[in-house]
């Protein structure tokens, strides 16, 4: 097997975004460079219209035999409502080469999430101790702000 030292900082990763009936947002996870012989995906909220949402819950899904998550760590504060790794046995991403997801939500019964929407926030960041060259990573929603949709796609580690 081939493991990844670094991973391209150039690399948009998975993303997914979300319209509403009157402004765009967007959010994608990048790959990012970590000296060493782990790396980091982090997962970046970006708004392009400046609207506040009720929040929002993502899975990061990966093969547990290709790409070891080694920690969850700068999870977004503001209105967290948790995270954890599961075993995907629903294949809630309709691939079956993964088979193990972080999951993360945020939620604001105000409507109010993020505080600034103006700004990228970062969500939070996956230590990987390992990945192989050729892994899959794909992200789906847990939930959403009922006025916007959802569409994800994926990554394939290189």
């Amino acid at each position: 097997m081939s493991y990844l030292k670094t991973i391209k900082l150039s690399t948009v990763a998975v993303t997914f975004s979300a319209v509403p009936f009157s402004s765009n947002v967007a959010a994608e996870v990048q790959q990012v460079e970590l000296v060493g012989d782990s790396s980091e995906v982090s997962a970046i909220y970006r708004t392009s219209g400046g609207g506040f949402s009720a929040g929002i819950g993502i899975r990061i899904h990966f093969d547990s035999s290709q790409v070891t998550v080694t920690d969850v760590k700068d999870l977004y504060r503001e209105s967290l409502v948790g995270f954890q790794v599961q075993n995907d046995v629903n294949d809630y991403d309709d691939d079956a080469s993964t088979d193990s997801f972080v999951s993360a939500a945020w939620a604001d019964m105000n409507v109010a999430w993020p505080s600034d929407p103006s700004v990228p926030v970062k969500l939070l960041v996956l230590e990987l101790d390992s990945a192989v060259v050729g892994s899959q990573m794909n992200v789906t929603k847990t939930s959403k702000d009922s006025r916007y949709d959802f569409s994800g796609t994926g990554l394939l580690l290189n």
